[in-house]
């Protein structure tokens, strides 16, 4: 049974592809929708944890991709047309970060080439991979998990901070080349959220129940740019106290 939203919006029978959805953000964003009656397509790189989130929810289809391989890319699209023939949303979550100190050569070109192909050019490939799908489905929307680092940058992770800014600049130029054939583009900004990649951050974190629950609700209200928490304040803040705010963000 589908549950009923405040807002009167339903999930119900609309077919939603999820990427990263085995941990964290993607994977609340997955059993939420899958227990609102969605058709939920979560993909991901792990086959241990796509198991155990099917076994989990079993109205979940779980299959394999990862992100920043083309062949599973063309996999996981065939799949979905061949399975369900649209995709009426198209959540964009798949990401990683890197501890990235430049001076002492601890992370590899290699680590930092496959962090800003998973985190930018993999959703913009992705997402044009299945424009054809979602211009066949049902009030399309696409959702594109930036970070409140797009705003300003975190210190500790140059390259993951460089590549959120690259895909929210992305984000807001595909709304634009996209409003006339009614695909609905919309952009999340977390603030640090609780998750297996943030696990060894001493800072305040938001859980992903409670950001999945904000963006529902600012999807449901027509909002297409949606900042939870304390990055809220951060465009504000901007204005205001701009050497103050880029301070407060490079420490987090």
């Amino acid at each position: 049974m589908a549950v009923a939203h405040p807002d009167g919006m339903t999930w119900r029978d609309r077919v939603v592809v999820v990427t990263g959805g085995t941990s964290g953000i993607g994977r609340e964003f997955a059993v939420r929708l899958a227990a609102d009656g969605a058709k939920v397509i979560a993909c991901a790189r792990n086959e241990a944890a796509l198991r155990e989130l099917q076994a989990e929810c079993p109205a979940i289809e779980a299959l394999r991709c990862d992100v920043s391989v083309r062949a599973d890319v063309q996999a996981l699209e065939a799949a979905v047309r061949d399975r369900h023939g649209r995709v009426d949303v198209l959540i964009n979550n798949a990401g990683i970060m890197e501890r990235v100190e430049l001076l002492d050569g601890s992370v590899s070109d290699e680590r930092i080439a496959h962090e800003i192909a998973v985190n930018l050019t993999s959703p913009i490939l992705l997402t044009r991979a299945f424009l054809p799908l979602l211009r066949s489905g049902r009030n399309p929307l696409i959702v594109m998990i930036t970070s409140g680092y797009a705003l300003l940058p975190a210190t500790r992770a140059p390259t993951y901070s460089a590549s959120k800014a690259g895909l929210r600049s992305f984000t807001m130029a595909l709304r634009r080349q996209l409003r006339g054939v009614g695909i609905r583009v919309v952009e999340v900004l977390p603030p640090l959220v609780d998750t297996p990649a943030t696990r060894s951050v001493q800072q305040p974190k938001m859980s992903p129940a409670v950001l999945v629950d904000r963006v529902l609700r600012d999807i449901a209200r027509g909002r297409d740019e949606i900042l939870p928490g304390l990055v809220g304040v951060l465009p504000w803040l901007m204005r205001l106290a701009p050497s103050y705010a880029a301070r407060r963000v490079a420490g987090t």
